[in-house]
């Protein structure tokens, strides 16, 4: 296990974060973007918190006019050291929607280290904001929604008229505020997930995100797999455990957290990388070697 940053007095809260250490390396990020392609709210649904309304991604994405089609690419940049991720934020997959924010491109390319060096430590996840991506093309946020709840609990949350309105549990992800779309939950865009040995995401701090073990014993609190090196494993719903009384933070000073389905703190560190937007984030990396992509640059 990580050992514990230098301890904070108590867990300390700020704009619905939550803070468990006294050092919180964050990757900063702009929550909004200037280069934005929407739906427009043309889309039907009537009133969206009655229910979910189910939309394929085509209904969203098209050229000229409004969503661009899923754009994702990755790029090994071996002399730089540098692996490249540039994506538009529109989900490779079907969506629901249970709130009238639009689904936004929304331009944002990373510079993440290669080989990424542990710390010696465990670097504590800044709560409520975004550490890392998904292959399917949106962010990946932590467990904690800005209101402070836990949202992979959103479903068990109920509103006065008997409604579950917070989304933010479902596989296929949710919109901010900022009509940033995003996910909270273990699945990060994956309705099934594929083969343990599958890279479905990296983390800001470079390292790569697979699917959840069968056995989870060899991962520690960050969810970093300790047996092979290799990166962090989600864990599941039920192998985190946790409840709407079970708090965020472990202990003051302990930089895991409570609600580690994605991942539980950072194992190396997230300042090394890079992040640029809108235009810029559209610009090629020079000198590597593309690795994954979808979509088309053409509809961009």
């Amino acid at each position: 296990a990580p050992a514990a940053s230098p301890a904070a007095s108590s867990p300390t809260s700020s704009g619905g974060r939550t803070f468990c250490t006294s050092r919180t390396e964050a990757f900063r990020w702009k929550d909004t973007a200037s280069a934005v392609k929407c739906s427009n709210g043309e889309l039907p649904g009537g009133s969206y918190r009655l229910g979910a309304n189910s939309y394929s991604i085509s209904d969203f994405v098209g050229t000229g006019e409004g969503v661009p089609s899923p754009w994702l690419k990755i790029w090994t940049c071996s002399a730089a050291g540098t692996r490249v991720i540039q994506t538009n934020n529109v989900p490779n997959h079907d969506i629901d929607k249970y709130t009238d924010t639009d689904l936004c491109a929304q331009y944002y390319k990373w510079t993440l280290p290669l080989n990424p060096t542990m710390l010696p430590d465990g670097s504590e996840i800044e709560s409520a904001v975004s550490l890392g991506i998904s292959l399917k093309g949106p962010i990946i946020y932590d467990a904690k929604e800005s209101d402070g709840l836990n949202a992979i609990l959103g479903q068990e949350i109920v509103d006065e008229g008997g409604n579950a309105p917070r989304d933010a549990a479902y596989w296929h992800g949710h919109p901010s505020p900022q009509e940033v779309w995003h996910y909270h939950s273990p699945e990060i865009g994956y309705e099934t997930y594929p083969s343990i040995d599958t890279v479905i995401g990296y983390a800001f701090d470079g390292y790569p995100i697979f699917p959840p073990l069968a056995d989870d014993s060899v991962l520690d609190e960050c969810n970093f797999n300790t047996a092979t090196g290799s990166g962090y494993h989600v864990r599941t719903k039920d192998q985190v455990g946790a409840t709407t009384a079970t708090d965020y933070c472990k202990a003051s000073g302990d930089p895991a957290n409570n609600w580690n389905y994605i991942i539980g703190c950072y194992r190396a560190d997230p300042n090394l990388s890079i992040q640029e937007i809108d235009d810029d984030a559209k610009i090629d990396p020079v000198g590597c070697t593309l690795e994954f992509s979808h979509g088309s640059d053409d509809e961009q």
